[in-house]
Order: structure tokens, then C-alpha cells, then sequence
């Protein structure tokens, strides 16, 4: 497959990660700047609850639960606001609603007051410009990933990738994509709830397209997100925290393709696929959550804005937990600041409840997210990861935007840090500063604290893994780095236009354009083509390459994959061992093997297969196990494991198979053998 053939599952992609949200928000009353900014983590939201309800009521997963939940959720939405707002139209105004409209006004910002008052020049008409600068930054991200990944269906050679793969064919194949019930790796125990919003949005866009190729899907997917939905929900994030200068716009664009963390790291690392998706979400989610509270460019109606939060956030938790704690890291304070804010405005005013009342909401939310805190760290591997670095680098990193050890990204960097002189001087847009502060405070905790019961009471939700912040940290340096730019880009713009006045002539039309011509190319150079953004899709490159020492799959093993629907009849099932990759046949071609993943819960049959396979000549009840899976081949990788581990001791069944009676060589690659087992014959 070419990249040119990944384009309408990649188009599905975007369409289905956009759509149901936008129409909701629309139909909520918003306007289609605010449902364009809320509509990917409404659109996860819809998707993942649509296939828990699809589960529920018995009906198959696919395109048709998502437009049925849509349409009813954009139908209620419609009647209730809509209804509303007819009524409040074509009702007589009391001198009551008088003074509530007044009120609303004074606890809204105008876009004047968030404005400096430098940034009022004009380019472009604003909507072209924030258009061409969507277009630039998701064209750089997207030919970045597709750097990174080689091919369209080339796969990681990642550890979790075994279960992420899988875990899209399994949904596939049974046509359930409910976070509550997926079985795949539980065995004969019962199904635990995991987040299955990146699986069900990749089987949703195979669905569509009526196709069955898992990586070509999931390729599909990280471009979708990583290109359209992060760059949309980064600059619809600037645009909705204050109105930014024309130079700032396009600076906003390079900025949001040019961290060198997300989004490469979580696709490189792991692989994190669903934080991948989680972190994407973020952005979008802050601005309906800004818009909601006031302290954005626009308000949206409190009501409304709630509901839309609420289906938002639900988004991100469905997407992983830890993207959801990673919002908490961000709402707290923002609200904190709204609370203030509001608290001091009342106070001024003497008005008892506008004091307190967003004060308590806050206390109410922070007693909240800190007995909900414990509950959402995993009973296990809460301290997996120890301190990689030192305080002093931790802080050096996060002021560069560049963690674990990336290249400093100078200019993002640099920006933000003048984002936050502006910040402090002018004492506006203070939340900015202070979800910052915040971040780089887990960021430090997570990366160079020593294990310790502070250290995983705060971090153990991350695993304590550092990449999992790492990768966070861009979402709240962007708007500081875009205010930044936009300030800068202003007074620019002002000076070199007042230089040229003073030369006696008249028209500075031109001047804008040129600006912006010449701050494109020294973008383009510094955050794309300096080291930062290339060193990251290096890193990345390796990890997705079948050579012949992969971790995963090593290109031996995947030619063997690739012939096996030609040796194997349909319906047979192939008994594997996951820790070597073979296990990856079921997600690669659709051929039932034994186990799906490295952690698996083994049903009795599956334990003595794994246990006593090479013994089938001599051992009647391998037979018998053998028999009840419809277990007729085996493949034998070889004892070389993903990320160098020593599981292979818990297959002692695969030791042997070359030497022990009742296995006969069907097909083999190097290495990699397919037997067909005659032992039972």
C-alpha cells in the first residue's frame, strides 16, 4: 500500500473524530467556532459510549450506534437550548433580566480586555489566516508521521502494541467495542473495564470502509489525531484564551507542530496509544472548559457549557485515566483562578453569593479530585519507573519544552518564558502561568524524585512514568508560548510599521505580509528542520521497522506471518507463545492463536498447551486441550522476547518443538517454523 491509499480511512478517521462532536455542540446552541473546538473530545465521548450501549442492548458494533447516539443526543441537546433560547427571545424582558444580563456581562471578559493592545493590526482577514496557519501546521505534523512510520502498514515493535492490535481485530472479529466487556486477554475469568476509545474509533473507521486491515487502521488513526486533532484543538485553545496578533497566528501553528514530545514520544514509546489519543484531546477540552467558566474570548452559557464539558472530559477519561488526571492537573487551577477572580469582583461589588459561591464550587471540586485521585492509580506497577534525572534537569527540560533528553526547542521555550513576563506584568490570562507551574511540578515529582510513598501518592496514577507528563507538558506551554509570540509579533509589527512612517511614506499594507513571509521561513527552519522536531521522528523511525533484528517481529517472522493464510485452513487455530511477537498473527492476519497478549489470563486448556505442547506424543490430556481449542499448528519464533524479558520460562510447552515426535515443519522463514502437530492425529 501506498500512502495515497490510506487517504479515505484516514478522511473516515477525521470525519468520525469530528462530526458527532461538532453537531452536538451545534445543536447545543454553540457557536461553530466553540463546536469546533469541544467537537473531537465530544466525538470520543459519543463513540466509546455508543459501543458500551451497543453491548448493552445487543446490537453490533459499527457506524450505526454512533449516528443512533448522536442523533439523540444532538435531538435532546436541540430541544432543550433551542427551546430555550426561542423562549428568552420572544419573551418580554423583566427589568430582572436586565440586571441579570448585566451582571453575566461584568463576569465575562471582552475580547478588548483579553486583547493587547498591540495586537490589533490587520493582515488577513482573522478566519483565512487561522485557516492557512490549521493548514501549514497539520501539513508539517502529518509529513512528520508519516517519517516515522515508513510505511502504511508498517507496525511497533513495542511491547503494548501485542495487545493494542489484537485488541482492534478481537473487536473486528466480534463486533463489540464496549469498554466493559472486551475478553480478549481475560481468559475464563471475568472481563475487567478498560479504555477502549483509540479501539473502537480505529474498528469504527475499518467498519465504515468495510476493512480489515488493523495496522493500515491504526496508521490511519495516529495521523488523524496527531495531525488534524491536536493542531485543531491547540489553535482553537489560542484563539479561545485571547485574541492573538496576526503573527502570533502563524507562530501558534509552528508551535503546536513543532514539540518535540507530542505528538511522536507516546507513538514511539510503549506504545501509549491511548494517552496518544487521551493527550490529543486535552486542548480542545480546556477550551470549552475556559469558554464554560469565563475566562476565554467568549463565554458560552453556563448550562450548556456544563453538558458540553461533561461529554468532553468524559472523552478524555474513556481515552486513558491518566489523560483524565492530567486534566485534573489543568482544571484545578483554572478554577482556582476563576474563583479568585470572581471572589474579588463580588467582594468589590458586595455581592455575598458571586463571592462564595465559585469559591465553594472550587473547594467542592478539589475534595473531589483528591479522593478520586487514589482510586484511579492501578493497584500495580504504581512505581515502575524511578527517577531518571536530576531536579535541576527536570526544570532545565520543562523550561525548553524538551524532556527526556530531546533537543531544546529554543523558540517554543523561549517563547513561553516571555509568555510568562507578559503574564506577570500585565496579571491577565494568570491561569496560563498557573496550570504551567503545576505541570512542571508533577514533571519534576515523576522524573527526579525518589521512590518514595509522596512520590507514588502524587504520580502513582502515571505509573510513574515520566513519558506519560512528558507528554503532557505541551499542552499548557502552548498558549504561554503562543501569547509570546503574539505579543512579540505585535510590537514587531507596530515598530518596523512606525520606522517606515517615519520615512515619509503612506502605505504599510505590505508590511504584515512580508512579516509574515519571513517569520514563516525562520519557523519553518527552527522548529522543523534545527534538530528538536527530527531528532524525535529519528527516535520514532526505529521502533516501526520489521528488520532483522526487530524486538517484536523481526523480518522473518514477518514473512512467515505474511504466508501463513496459505498454509493454515480457515478455522484453525495456531498455538503461540506472545512474548516473541507471534501472537501478533491474530492482529496481522486475522488467525485465531492461543493468546493475544504477554499478560494473559490462561484457561486450563491454554495452561497445558503453554505448559506441556512438545509433550503431545506421550500426553493424552495435551490432546484433549488440543482438541477443545481446535488447536492443529504451532508457530515457533524462538526464545529472543520483546524489551530482552525472560518470560519464556512460563512456556516450557514451546521448548522442544523442533526435536519432539509429532510435529512436522509445514513452512519456515530463518528462524521463524510453522508445524502442523500430527501427534493427535
Amino acid at each position: 500500500m501506498k500512502w495515497i491509499g490510506l487517504i479515505p480511512l484516514t478522511a473516515v478517521m477525521v470525519l468520525w473524530l469530528i462530526a458527532p462532536g461538532y453537531i452536538i455542540g451545534r445543536c447545543a446552541r454553540l457557536s461553530r467556532v466553540h463546536a469546533l473546538g469541544a467537537a473531537a473530545p465530544v466525538s470520543v465521548f459519543t463513540i466509546s459510549v455508543a459501543a458500551i450501549l451497543a453491548d448493552r442492548v445487543g446490537l453490533a458494533w459499527g457506524p450505526i450506534p454512533v449516528l443512533i447516539l448522536t442523533a439523540t443526543l444532538a435531538v435532546i441537546l436541540l430541544l432543550v437550548f433551542g427551546g430555550h433560547d426561542y423562549v428568552k427571545k420572544h419573551r418580554p424582558q423583566s427589568p430582572s433580566d436586565c440586571t441579570t444580563n448585566q451582571t453575566t456581562a461584568s463576569h465575562t471578559p471582552s475580547r478588548a480586555a483579553l486583547t493587547d493592545s498591540s495586537s490589533r493590526e490587520k493582515v488577513l482577514p482573522r478566519p483565512l489566516l487561522w485557516v492557512l496557519t490549521f493548514t501549514g501546521a497539520t501539513a508539517l505534523t502529518l509529513i512528520n508521521l508519516m517519517i516515522l512510520l515508513g510505511q502504511p502498514r508498517n507496525f511497533s515493535q513495542t511491547f503494548d502494541n501485542v495487545f493494542h492490535l489484537n485488541a482492534v481485530r478481537w473487536i473486528l472479529d466480534h463486533l463489540n467495542g464496549s469498554a466493559l466487556t472486551v475478553s480478549m486477554t481475560s481468559g475464563d475469568q471475568a472481563p475487567s473495564f478498560y479504555p477502549m476509545a483509540w479501539h473502537d474509533t480505529i474498528s469504527l473507521g475499518l467498519l465504515t470502509l468495510h476493512s480489515s486491515d488493523v495496522t493500515a487502521g491504526t496508521n490511519a488513526a495516529i495521523l488523524s489525531i496527531g495531525a488534524v486533532v491536536w493542531i485543531l484543538g491547540c489553535l482553537c485553545l489560542v484563539n479561545a484564551a485571547f485574541r492573538c496578533s496576526s503573527l502570533g497566528i502563524v507562530a501558534a501553528g509552528f508551535i503546536s507542530a513543532g514539540f518535540p514530545s507530542f505528538p511522536f514520544d507516546p507513538i514511539s514509546f510503549g506504545v501509549l496509544y491511548p494517552n496518544f489519543l487521551g493527550i490529543a484531546l486535552l486542548p480542545g477540552t480546556m477550551v470549552i472548559t475556559l469558554q464554560t467558566l469565563g475566562l476565554g474570548t467568549r463565554r458560552v452559557p453556563s448550562v450548556r457549557g456544563i453538558v458540553l464539558c461533561i461529554f468532553a472530559i468524559g472523552g478524555v477519561a474513556l481515552a486513558h485515566p491518566n489523560s483524565f488526571l492530567s486534566y485534573c492537573l489543568v482544571l484545578l487551577p483554572i478554577m482556582l483562578i476563576w474563583a479568585l477572580k470572581l471572589a474579588t469582583q463580588g467582594w468589590n461589588e458586595k455581592s455575598r453569593p458571586t463571592t462564595w459561591a465559585p469559591s465553594v464550587l472550587f473547594l467542592v471540586t478539589l475534595v473531589g479530585v483528591v479522593k478520586l485521585w487514589p482510586v484511579l492509580q492501578p493497584t500495580a506497577y504504581q512505581d515502575a519507573w524511578p527517577p531518571v534525572q536530576s531536579t535541576a534537569q527536570a526544570i532545565g527540560e520543562a523550561l525548553l519544552a524538551a524532556p527526556l533528553g530531546a533537543a531544546p526547542a529554543w523558540i517554543i521555550g523561549v517563547l513561553a518564558m516571555v509568555g510568562s513576563v507578559r503574564v506577570i506584568v500585565t496579571r491577565q490570562h494568570v491561569w496560563m502561568i498557573a496550570c504551567h507551574v503545576v505541570m512542571i511540578f508533577f514533571w519534576i515529582v515523576i522524573s527526579s524524585w525518589e521512590l518514595n510513598p509522596q512520590r507514588t501518592s502524587l504520580v502513582g496514577g502515571f505509573y510513574s512514568d515520566p513519558h506519560r507528563i512528558a507528554d503532557t507538558l505541551p499542552v499548557t506551554t502552548l498558549p504561554l508560548a503562543a501569547l509570546g509570540a503574539s505579543w512579540l509579533g505585535a510590537g514587531l509589527s507596530a515598530w518596523v510599521k512606525k520606522m517606515w512612517l517615519a520615512r515619509k511614506h503612506q502605505n504599510t499594507t505590505w508590511i504584515d505580509p512580508v512579516l509574515i513571509i519571513i517569520e514563516v521561513l525562520a519557523l519553518l527552519y527552527f522548529t522543523q528542520y534545527s534538530g528538536t522536531v527530527r531528532q524525535a521522528v529519528g527516535r520514532g523511525i526505529i521502533t516501526y521497522q520489521a528488520t532483522s533484528n526487530a524486538p517484536l517481529v523481526d523480518s522473518d517472522e514477518l514473512a512467515l506471518i505474511e504466508k501463513l493464510p496459505d498454509l493454515v485452513p480457515a478455522g484453525s487455530v495456531i498455538a503461540v507463545t506472545p512474548y516473541n511477537g507471534a501472537s501478533m498473527t491474530y492482529a496481522l492476519q486475522g488467525l485465531a492463536t492461543t493468546t493475544t497478549h504477554i499478560s494473559y489470563d490462561w484457561t486450563h486448556d491454554q495452561t497445558i498447551i503453554n505448559e506441556h505442547l512438545d509433550e503431545a506424543a506421550t500426553d493424552s490430556e495435551v490432546c484433549t486441550a488440543l482438541k477443545d481449542l481446535n488447536v492443529n499448528y504451532a508457530l515457533d519464533f524462538g526464545p529472543v522476547e520483546i524489551n530482552g524479558g525472560t518470560r519464556s520460562t512460563e512456556y516450557p510447552g514451546f521448548d522442544s518443538l523442533a526435536t519432539s515426535p509429532g510435529f512436522e515443519i509445514v513452512d519456515r522463514e530463518g528462524h521463524a517454523v510453522l508445524y502442523r502437530i500430527t501427534a493427535c492425529d
